[in-house]
């Protein structure tokens, strides 16, 4: 019997799908032949369609290609790409260039402040507070502004004040003034004064400007205690530079005489400005109109007004070396000569005179020299 010969396309076309069907049968034998818990890959599923599509295929196409193979083939190529997505693609390698971390806005180092500034005081502000909020000794803000006359009772709410960048004192220079004498004056070094860039002065020969602030680093103003003049002046008279009413000292003797120990002025213990070197007393702060009683018994040496920042004041003759001063009051209740007895009510809390807020200043002196109260009172 004769067969008639094929194409040779035809041929070959036949002979590259038997091999690729010859593989199928591998690979599928390959699958059943592994264990069967094992997962199966994602093209288990395409062959089996494609097995089913080659029995529902008609036997040729138009060509003479058997569409089993043609089926088989395209079924083939779509397992081996599923398969080809179950492998996963290798990590890129690490990056090994260096690279600048991006920083989302330019970073300005702080800068020192070197030129004085103002300071307008606020209710119950005291120099030590103020101080520690420029990072400051007390004495700096004293020794920078007259106004204050190297004395914190003068201290009064709205009072503009300068703040130097470093401690020391500051200089306004008037006509006549040299590096020499300024620097004398504040005990301090001319190297100091001149090299402090905030004082911008060239040279040399350095030249000073009438009215110019300077800084003068590390330099120091010697305190000054006030006290009760010795005798009362003529009506209305000033005397070292304060306004002194008349009526107001007690010269005369003095029978009161002191237990030897002292109580708390005041009922409460609470402390708004400790004693320093510019500042040698207590602060107690308490609502106007709290009772003051005398901390020891004595003689009342001062009672009355003074225009030194102390407002409404009593002074205590202790008759054993020791004296006690009551300021800022809002009412004395006792009178030059006066005998009193410990814990007697001598007048009231107020914020007369140079004061930021209702408060007691109280201050111990032993032959006229200011002692920290804390080391008398119990």
């Amino acid at each position: 019997m004769h067969f008639p010969s094929l194409p040779d396309n035809l041929t070959a076309r036949i002979a590259r799908y038997a091999g690729h069907l010859l593989l199928l049968t591998l690979m599928l034998a390959a699958v059943f032949l592994s264990d069967a818990n094992m997962p199966r890959p994602a093209f288990s599923a395409s062959l089996t369609m494609a097995s089913a599509s080659v029995l529902r295929a008609p036997a040729a196409d138009p060509l003479g290609v058997p569409f089993a193979l043609r089926q088989v083939n395209t079924s083939l190529l779509r397992a081996q790409r599923s398969a080809s997505s179950l492998v996963a693609a290798p990590p890129p390698p690490p990056d090994t260039r260096v690279s600048r971390q991006t920083v989302p806005f330019t970073v300005i180092p702080e800068r020192p402040n070197r030129r004085i500034i103002t300071y307008t005081v606020q209710e119950n502000d005291t120099p030590i507070g103020i101080a520690a909020q420029f990072g400051l000794k007390p004495e700096t803000i004293l020794w920078c502004n007259s106004d204050l006359n190297k004395n914190p009772e003068l201290l009064q709410v709205g009072q503009v004040l300068y703040i130097p960048p470093v401690d020391g004192a500051c200089h306004v220079v008037q006509e006549g003034d040299t590096l020499e004498s300024i620097a004398e004056k504040y005990h301090a070094r001319i190297d100091d004064i001149v090299a402090y860039e905030g004082n911008q002065l060239e040279g040399p020969p350095y030249t000073l400007t009438p009215g110019v602030r300077l800084v003068i680093p590390g330099g120091q103003i010697e305190y000054l205690v006030w006290t009760v003049p010795p005798k009362p002046p003529p009506r209305g008279q000033t005397v070292a530079g304060s306004f002194v009413p008349a009526g107001t000292f007690y010269t005369g003797p003095k029978a009161g005489v002191g237990l030897g120990n002292f109580i708390w002025p005041i009922g409460t213990r609470r402390i708004s400005q400790y004693y320093w070197a510019y500042h040698r007393a207590i602060d107690l702060p308490a609502p106007v109109g709290t009772p003051i009683y005398a901390a020891d018994g004595g003689t009342v040496i001062f009672a009355g007004w003074t225009n030194v920042g102390y407002g409404y004041l009593v002074v205590i003759d202790h008759g054993n070396g020791f004296t006690t001063w009551y300021a800022h009051q809002s009412q004395y209740l006792v009178d030059n000569g006066d005998v009193v007895t410990q814990g007697q009510l001598i007048g009231y809390v107020g914020s007369t005179g140079r004061s930021t807020g209702p408060h007691l200043h109280f201050e111990v002196r032993y032959n006229g020299v200011p002692y920290n109260p804390l080391s008398y009172l119990p």
